[in-house]
């Protein structure tokens, strides 16, 4: 359990008397040491959300007001940021994804920026198992292009190509990513954040690809 912890930076403003009274437990747990956080009452429901969510805690750094998620899911690293101060009133969650092909120094990986909007309907998704295949499509139909160059939003058409025939999938499947995003920050916090959300005014959009690019790992 502390191996799949790699950071966790506090910042001084959690001390700030006042600013987080509605995330109590969350200064205990910034205020923890390392060493025993993996231990305390307050982070162990939210590490036993993400196994039976089949999910892997890769990375949390917690920081000013501003906590960092890293989640590994099979052979991807997904990872975003949530303003805890507004947390929620959040609309959208901005994820990079990352997928490795292969072992060993030079490995070629793929990183994504994907953007997802939150509605009720996603909110509400009732999905209890992970099917990634359309995010290994997205990725292998950028490897099919032999590029080496990064596709952004501004590559109207090639961008539109590649997500296309299963932008369906990949609304589902970020549907649920953003649950769990949003489930195992509410059981850090112990605030039912998904609960709270209110979001009958969101914008009626699902999910956008920012950019896509190769990487050395």
């Amino acid at each position: 359990m502390l191996r799949s912890i790699r950071n966790i930076e506090p910042g001084s403003d959690f001390r700030k008397a006042g600013k987080f009274d509605r995330f109590g437990n969350m200064k205990s747990i910034v205020n923890s040491r390392f060493g025993i956080i993996s231990d305390s009452k307050e982070f162990s429901p939210a590490l036993d959300y993400l196994a039976q969510s089949n999910c892997k805690l890769a990375n949390l750094k917690i920081s000013n007001d501003n906590i960092i998620v890293t989640l590994k899911i099979d052979e991807f690293e997904i990872s975003t940021s949530l303003d805890l101060l507004d947390i929620l009133s959040v609309k959208e969650l901005n994820y990079e994804v990352t997928k490795t092909n292969g072992e060993g120094s030079g490995t070629k990986a793929c990183a994504a920026e994907i953007k997802s909007y939150l509605s009720s309907k996603v909110i509400g998704s009732r999905t209890v198992k992970f099917n990634l295949d359309a995010l290994r499509t997205l990725f292998n139909n950028y490897l099919s292009l032999n590029t080496n160059a990064e596709l952004t939003r501004t590559d109207t058409t090639i961008i539109k190509n590649l997500t296309d025939d299963i932008k369906p999938e990949l609304e589902e499947l970020f549907g649920h990513i953003n649950k769990i995003f949003l489930t195992f920050t509410g059981k850090l916090i112990s605030k039912p954040v998904i609960d709270s959300i209110a979001n009958a005014g969101y914008i009626n959009k699902s999910i956008e690809l920012i950019s896509i690019k190769t990487v050395k790992v």
